[in-house]
């Protein structure tokens, strides 16, 4: 099966298992049924941005253009690190991006990995 497009962050959802998919272009390649088998990616020299489509010779955040990166309301500080976050004050890129994603419910919580870690992610990520 041949595929072109971009590829975008991997995807999952749980059902009485875990289902990983990879959007690729305007479909989803469903990766549990290929586990065991070989598959080949190429690369074909384009880079697009995923906001505004058009070619760029580099990606930031995971696939968008220079001038994207730094406008598109994704792309803000606080997307990564909620606790930047100043929507509260009315500060944001687009106010109603921020009133959909970053004034929802947050949670605080502690990870023992390497050491003790105290973080802040958004509900609607806690698996």
């Amino acid at each position: 099966m041949e595929m072109t497009g971009n590829i975008r962050k991997m995807e999952s959802r749980q059902e009485k298992e875990i289902f990983y998919s990879l959007p690729l272009g305007d479909q989803k390649v469903e990766l549990n049924p290929l586990i065991g088998q070989g598959i080949q990616m190429d690369y074909l020299g384009k880079i697009h941005c995923i906001k505004c489509g058009r070619e760029t010779k580099k990606s930031f955040a995971q696939g968008f253009c220079y001038p994207c990166f730094t406008t598109a309301p994704e792309t803000e500080d606080c997307v990564l690190r909620p606790q930047l976050c100043r929507s509260h004050e009315g500060i944001a890129r687009d106010m109603e991006y921020a009133r959909q994603h970053c004034l929802g419910e947050h949670v605080v919580y502690l990870s023992l990995t390497s050491g003790l870690k105290v973080g802040v992610t958004r509900l609607s990520q806690v698996p």
